[in-house]
């Protein structure tokens, strides 16, 4: 999996049937999802502020196309978005039907969707159907720029940041920290960033992320991802822990509920320690001051992970948690509750 870095061109589709239609019309759909309009809160400006401008969400400049299904079907663009006008009742219509017809037709000959479109967010009309069943959100598709979204749910900047997640390949989360493991679904909230591991994945904090020999003990500042900017050379935002014969990776981050990360629907101000493998990420626990958290199976059950918190003030500007992370056996384990295994 790649870093995700630089500008991404986002096309929104806009579906006029002859039966219902989205019913947002293009300039709100392009107001949400990129501010066009003056929205302040959106997945471009959660990209933007999360990744402190080193991934940007662009409007895709060139949504001029032919969208037909006979002769008199029609297109024009607005911001980014698409606007599909179809001479057919797609009302009970499965979504991924009326997707794969939307898809040729904005695309002829062959059905090809641009190289250079890194994201394609289809908000569907009201009355499609997701296994019969008129109750659905949204789906999206790894290794794919494809994302569908159930009408008014493409107001929510939760639910593009979960679908974009599904497109960059991120993994599915079992806390709500992070976007990828769900959350509220509301126009503007929550205010939030990417989980740890995923965080790691997309290289936003590259230059404070610190990858340790498992062998070896850290102890150091865990600054929040929101303080990044202010955070020194020393300090580090991501802390990964690699087991050597195991698949799991552990990640390691100060979940600082302030500024850019604010809106944070778990583990606000605490330590949080998560598993990786394949697509799943998985909380492990949660570390404060006084209250260690050990991994007895870690690497397989050779070793132990402990990590130990001795200080946190959420106030500071930057906001930290001092931490000490060390892989050992039962005696450092139990030294590691006074705080005695210093180097």
């Amino acid at each position: 999996n790649t870093h995700v870095l630089g500008t991404k061109f986002v096309g929104i589709v806009h579906v006029q049937a002859l039966d219902t239609r989205t019913t947002l019309p293009p300039h709100v759909l392009s107001d949400k999802v990129f501010g066009t309009h003056g929205d302040a809160v959106n997945i471009a400006s959660r990209f933007r502020d999360c990744s402190f401008g080193a991934a940007t969400l662009s409007p895709y400049p060139n949504t001029n196309t032919n969208t037909t299904t006979d002769d008199s079907s029609s297109s024009s663009s607005s911001d980014g978005v698409f606007q599909a006008t179809l001479q057919e009742n797609v009302t009970n219509m499965d979504f991924l039907t009326l997707q794969n017809t939307l898809v040729d037709h904005l695309f002829p000959p062959l059905g090809e969707i641009p190289a250079d479109l890194d994201f394609l967010l289809f908000c569907m009309p009201p009355g499609t159907t997701r296994d019969g069943s008129l109750k659905w959100t949204a789906t999206s598709f790894s290794d794919s720029p494809i994302s569908i979204v159930n009408d008014i749910a493409c107001i929510s900047v939760g639910v593009h940041a979960f679908v974009f997640g599904i497109n960059m390949n991120l993994g599915f989360s079992d806390d709500t920290s992070g976007f990828m493991g769900g959350g509220t679904v509301a126009d503007d909230a929550p205010l939030k960033c990417y989980d740890a591991a995923n965080s790691w994945q997309l290289g936003w904090y590259r230059y404070l992320s610190m990858h340790r020999d498992p062998r070896r003990s850290l102890e150091g500042r865990l600054v929040g991802v929101a303080d990044y900017q202010f955070a020194n050379t020393n300090d580090v935002v991501l802390a990964r822990i690699d087991a050597s014969s195991s698949d799991l990776n552990y990640y390691i981050v100060f979940n600082s509920k302030s500024g850019i990360n604010r809106g944070t629907e778990f583990g606000g101000d605490e330590i949080l320690v998560t598993t990786r493998n394949a697509s799943m990420i998985t909380l492990v626990g949660t570390v404060t001051p006084g209250n260690d958290l050990v991994v007895h199976n870690y690497d397989g059950g050779r070793a132990a992970l402990v990590v130990s918190s001795w200080e946190l003030d959420a106030t500071a500007s930057p906001a930290y948690a001092m931490v000490s992370i060390t892989v050992c056996g039962v005696f450092c384990q139990v030294r590691s509750r006074f705080r005695m295994y210093f180097s």
